[in-house]
């Protein structure tokens, strides 16, 4: 009898392993490295939706033992400090530039930012004016960070 014990057992902690297992982050669709060692910015999805924006999701990884960023440093110069208004695509092929998406007030629709802590991460989200339909990938500009060239458009 203790096979059929075996038999019944065995599935369920084969279950409860894998609810217990960690769940691993999706891969980056792109990753560029700070222009200091040890932080670096992975672009988990850059999609397209139906109001006609690009949707750009981020997450920042600190893995350094000194906090990184201030709070102006990855603004666009017309706007105040603590966002990320500075980052912007570049379609290389229809030479054009695209600023984050601003609302009638002239604040920018991205995530805010004041320093990332020592051996920390954080998500990030910016809108941006869709390229046209043909535009498939794009390079993703972050200041302080290297440029990402072809970051997949997802629809």
């Amino acid at each position: 009898m203790p096979n059929a014990l075996l038999h019944r057992t065995l599935p369920i902690a084969f279950l409860l392993a894998l609810i217990a297992a960690p769940l691993r982050a999706p891969a980056a669709d792109a990753t560029a490295d700070a222009e200091v060692p040890g932080i670096r910015l992975e672009v988990t999805e850059l999609k397209r939706d139906s109001s006609g924006t690009l949707t750009l999701r981020m997450v920042m990884i600190n893995e350094s033992n000194q906090s990184f960023g201030e709070a102006c440093d990855f603004r666009a110069d017309d706007l105040p400090c603590a966002n990320i208004g500075g980052v912007h695509l570049i379609d290389a092929g229809n030479k054009k530039k695209y600023p984050v998406v601003r609302d009638d007030q002239r604040k920018c629709l991205c995530s805010g930012f004041n320093s990332l802590p020592a051996n920390g991460k954080l998500n990030l989200w910016a809108k941006f004016p869709a390229p046209p339909d043909s535009v498939e990938k794009i390079t993703v500009v972050m200041p302080k960070f290297m440029p990402m060239d072809d970051v997949p458009i997802r629809k």
